[in-house]
């Protein structure tokens, strides 16, 4: 409950993101992405302190629309925003940890067998950027991490801005 779930269709606030012109490596075309996801934000965030973002990313046994299957399906994202790991960053002179963790649809499973990526990717670098852009975060405590195709996920998008993660855990 201390996620804002963020769904194709939901109120106004907690709509899925909407990014736009997504390459997709399979078609070539460009296309818009309505990319719905989780987001943890502490309860005592202050714009005047830092934060990290810890980005997870779900395996591909576990697609859909709603965002709470991200949540349920590993115990990585409600770890991140768990009180105790929440106190090793604020120990850490951080503000805490902001978890983002989208849902990705079957349809746009983001790697394929064939080493190609879904829009996806893309959007979820939008998804990033917009986040980075509205909280203080420390844009060198930015993480990424997943599970199977979550973490070929993570590992591609490292691959694509170096430097950006600070570590990865695939």
């Amino acid at each position: 409950e201390v996620f804002e779930l963020h769904t194709k269709g939901g109120a106004p606030g907690y709509e899925a993101f909407q990014a736009e012109d997504c390459f997709e490596e399979a078609t070539g075309e460009l296309i818009d992405v309505d990319l719905p996801y989780a987001l943890y934000v502490p309860e005592d965030y202050t714009p005047t302190k830092k934060y990290a973002l810890v980005l997870h990313v779900h395996d591909a046994g576990f697609m859909g629309e709603d965002p709470m299957i991200t949540l349920t399906e590993a115990q990585g994202p409600v770890n991140f925003a768990s009180p105790e790991v929440q106190k090793i960053a604020k120990d850490q002179g951080l503000g805490g940890i902001i978890v983002l963790a989208p849902q990705i649809e079957e349809e746009l499973r983001s790697t394929r067998d064939d080493y190609s990526l879904s829009a996806a990717v893309p959007a979820t670098w939008q998804l990033m950027d917009y986040i980075t852009g509205k909280y203080n975060i420390d844009m060198n405590r930015i993480y990424g991490t997943g599970q199977s195709m979550g973490g070929m996920q993570v590992v591609a998008m490292a691959a694509q801005r170096d430097n950006y993660f600070a570590g990865l855990l695939p």
